[in-house]
């Protein structure tokens, strides 16, 4: 685990490690690994879930001191409490950095500054979540497709 992590930041103190694994909802996870963060990934070794794996990639992506974050569906694999939780801790740090989110859930999107719906490649409307709303088009669609 804990290679695989510092692959972002070789520099990461334990203390940052801990940090962004609890962030990314995968802290738990891993220390009840035997060895813990000492744990091997692989064939041989520890072998995450789905899920697991997605909240250790984005435990990484929060170690590496980058600018932008492309994240193509974060959350896919997780059960709703925990991606309520994930989002919960992870939108405060977004304040700090861009974020380019690709997703199908539409949970915490009323967070992010703009958000564009595409079909077949093509944009079919852009705007705030408030924005899209108030159109009544597609977006609006899909939420009360979900409530």
């Amino acid at each position: 685990m804990r290679q695989n992590l510092l692959l972002a930041n070789p520099e990461a103190s334990e203390a940052q490690l801990i940090e962004v694994c609890q962030q990314a909802q995968i802290d738990e996870v891993i220390q009840a690994l035997p060895g813990g963060y000492d744990a091997l990934l692989g064939e041989a070794a520890v072998r995450l879930s789905g899920g697991e794996a997605r909240r250790l990639v984005i435990a990484r992506a929060l170690l590496k001191p980058a600018p932008f974050l492309i994240l193509d569906e974060p959350t896919e694999g997780l059960d709703s409490e925990t991606e309520r939780r994930l989002w919960r801790d992870l939108l405060p740090l977004f304040k700090e950095r861009g974020v380019i989110l690709i997703t199908h859930r539409l949970l915490a999107l009323d967070s992010f500054d703009r958000i564009c719906v595409l079909e077949k490649g093509r944009v079919l409307e852009s705007g705030s979540h408030q924005v899209l709303l108030e159109k009544g088009g597609r977006y609006a669609g899909l939420l009360d497709g979900v409530g």
